[in-house]
């Protein structure tokens, strides 16, 4: 019986993902709400959900055209990223349209389309609650990987095409389930803990940071897998 109970454990926490609601991106209540980055402007002048621009202190490629954001940094430390609020709570404040909405409880989920640079270039993404259940994790999207923390999940081409990477946390625990063109290539992920409340995308430093962003979209009203096609 021990054995039985061993085999189903894996096979119940690998069918959790698919038991969430299906939700299209352009359906997420953020959106709705005009709550998204979809790269028309500069992300400090996104009106809907303003980014602070942390500068850098190396040559820096940032510009948006034809509906999409392109930023490269040459140097590993002190390359561009994009944030809201500051890191830590003490020295800054995030927005309220992700401290007033995004809950441990409810969960939330973030939808970005993005093209890798070629290079030694990484793009990376992060979030997290500032409460006692605070967790967070780093998503990097890289030429030849995608990587959770420093866990490779998939070592697919990135930089061939646009593609599109959906990033769920589930409600009330500490887990998180990552799709890649509608492919699940991270199921039960965990977060390391965070203290911190912030919203980032950009660099994470360790690499030059860099990538090609179509658009940038979250639903802070709970956890939904990718719609399949009819």
């Amino acid at each position: 019986m021990k054995r039985l109970l061993l085999f189903l454990l894996p096979l119940a926490a690998t069918a959790c993902a698919g038991e969430l609601p299906e939700r299209a991106s352009e359906a997420f209540a953020d959106l709705q709400e005009g709550r998204s980055y979809e790269a028309e402007s500069l992300p400090h002048r996104n009106p809907g959900a303003p980014f602070i621009r942390k500068g850098t202190h190396t040559p820096t490629v940032e510009a948006v055209a034809d509906g999409h954001l392109t930023f490269q940094t040459d140097a590993p430390l002190e390359t561009l990223s994009y944030q809201v609020g500051e890191l830590l709570p003490a020295t800054g404040e995030s927005p309220t349209w992700w401290t007033a909405h995004a809950t441990p409880e409810k969960g939330y989920t973030v939808e970005l389309r993005l093209r890798a640079l070629t290079g030694p270039y990484r793009f990376s993404f992060i979030a997290s609650h500032a409460n006692a259940e605070a967790d967070d994790q780093v998503l990097s999207i890289e030429e030849s990987a995608t990587l959770w923390g420093r866990e490779v999940l998939s070592h697919e081409p990135n930089d061939d095409a646009f593609h599109t990477f959906r990033l769920v946390r589930e409600p009330g625990g500490n887990r998180y389930q990552l799709w890649r063109d509608g492919e699940q290539i991270g199921r039960d992920l965990k977060g390391s803990g965070s203290y911190e409340n912030r919203f980032w995308f950009g660099d994470w430093g360790g690499k030059p940071g860099g990538g090609v962003l179509d658009y940038l979209r979250w639903d802070t009203t709970g956890a939904y897998r990718p719609a399949t096609s009819p």
